[in-house]
């Protein structure tokens, strides 16, 4: 294993970038069990092998929702108390991708791995490794997962996983499994509970599905802050300013999902690093559409997904700037209307309906 060594540079189709450590199961070799190292430590970690073993937390923890937080803050609270650092091991591509297919449009994430990265970084973690999850990771015993790839190539004093993670070949591990090939290494292992919101226990699942439907307040209560996407800004067919209310495209990162189609209030960011919880002065009030613009696009089956926003305030960035869009509140679902006229009167509407909203929350 190599550490990362510089923004925009590729591997396996994963970018790599000096804000993590990419790690892979190493192929079986004579003597030597999968995942195996022929020493303690790994080349672009600091600490292991010189005494200062770190606590380490594990998950996919795809959206780092509140569930995710809580599990980082009792890893980073033990981790105070032993003096230790604390490493966070994450997977990409999302092993569900492997395992059982994204969805039917290629979209499953609710967070790019840079993302994620910069959640896990902001919850305290002070280095992150991204193992790469292949066929050959998820056939991977837990036996030798635990002996290869934590015992010696990370070395953990502790790790921290949650109640439902499963690891190794065909979902075996689990976590008493964990804690018993655990303590025969001298790793201890905690098991967080799971976190509960209103009943509900708290998942990427049940993000997802709040997205999805286009319950955005109810999924921005499961992450903690509002759902957002972002990348850069695209060239569009130039329909809104025809209408009056010029839009911006942008370009969304493959395998992201989608909140479901319709029209949002939302919260423009001129950045797209503003990831977390929104700060004052930090964005700016806007409606997006997210869809296929059907009243245009209706006799065109493949019409692709866009998300088209409005400023309500300010000068919009230029093409190629990077931005955030953050999802507020569902106006309506996107409509098919009889032709323009019809459409720029619901426009005007749903962004009178955005301004009261916002007036709401004192923007």
């Amino acid at each position: 294993m190599a550490p990362a060594t510089g923004p925009g540079i590729l591997r396996a189709g994963i970018p790599l970038t000096s804000d993590y450590v990419l790690l892979d199961i190493r192929p079986e070799r004579a003597g030597r069990a999968p995942g195996a190292d022929t020493g303690h430590g790994c080349p672009g970690l600091p600490g292991v092998g010189s005494g200062s073993r770190p606590v380490l937390a594990i998950g996919v923890f795809d959206g780092v929702h509140v569930g995710h937080q809580s599990l980082l803050r009792n890893a980073l609270q033990m981790a105070g108390g032993l003096g230790a650092p604390l490493w966070v091991l994450t997977f990409w591509p999302h092993p569900e991708d492997l395992l059982a297919g994204a969805g039917k449009d290629g979209r499953s994430y609710l967070a790019t791995l840079e993302d994620k990265v910069r959640l896990l970084k902001s919850a305290g973690a002070d280095e992150i490794v991204v193992l790469h999850f292949t066929r050959r990771t998820a056939d991977i015993a837990p036996e030798d997962f635990v002996k290869g790839t934590l015992a010696r190539r990370l070395a953990p004093r502790a790790v921290v996983v949650g109640f439902n993670f499963t690891f190794g070949r065909r979902g075996r591990g689990t976590p008493g499994l964990l804690r018993d090939l655990g303590t025969a290494v001298g790793i201890e292992v905690v098991v967080h509970p799971a976190v509960k919101l209103d009943g509900e226990v708290v998942s990427s699942s049940s993000v997802r599905a709040s997205v999805q439907r286009g319950d955005l307040q109810r999924a921005g209560l499961l992450l903690g802050r509002p759902y957002s996407l972002a990348g850069p800004v695209e060239r569009g067919a130039g329909r809104g300013r025809g209408l009056g209310f010029p839009t911006l495209n942008v370009a969304v990162p493959d395998r992201v999902i989608y909140p479901a189609g319709g029209v949002y209030a939302c919260a423009f960011h001129d950045s797209a690093d503003a990831v977390l919880a929104l700060a004052p002065g930090s964005w700016r009030p806007a409606v997006a559409n997210v869809g296929t613009a059907p009243t245009f696009t209706a006799s065109d089956p493949d019409a692709p997904v866009k998300v088209e926003v409005h400023m309500l305030s300010g000068e919009p960035p230029s093409r190629g700037d990077p931005v955030r869009v953050s999802f507020m509140r569902r106006l309506r679902p996107e409509t098919r209307f009889s032709g323009p006229e019809e459409l720029r009167s619901q426009i005007a509407r749903d962004c009178d309906e955005a301004r009261r909203y916002f007036r709401t929350m004192g923007a």
